[in-house]
């Protein structure tokens, strides 16, 4: 994995991974940094209605679900060609792409 992308830097500068925590009953927890993403100093708690630019992270790099829960999201991918596409997620991070918006909208725990 190149060092740069891990660290949480964005693409060109501009392309950074967004994740918008829309699900009003349940924090999120986010991280800054793909390769740290097991250390909690790159960790950030992303409150019902927040992104991760509300909490000071410009470059979302991943998302955790907790054990036994799964969320819904809605993806917005620019590369290769932009397109719109709804997943759940179940346990562990998952990788949030610098052209990736990912919205949360429902969590089943």
């Amino acid at each position: 994995m190149e060092a740069s992308r891990a660290a949480g830097q964005c693409t060109l500068g501009k392309l950074c991974g967004r994740v918008h925590n829309a699900d009003n009953r349940i924090d999120l927890l986010i991280t800054n940094n793909w390769y740290y993403r097991n250390q909690s100093r790159t960790w950030r708690v992303l409150k019902p209605g927040q992104d991760g630019r509300k909490v000071g992270v410009k470059d979302v790099d991943g998302l955790w679900v907790g054990r036994g829960c799964r969320v819904k999201t809605k993806i917005r991918d620019l590369l290769p060609r932009p397109r719109t596409y709804n997943k759940t997620f179940g346990y562990g991070w998952h990788k949030v792409t610098d052209d990736m918006t990912v919205k949360v909208y429902d969590t089943l725990c």
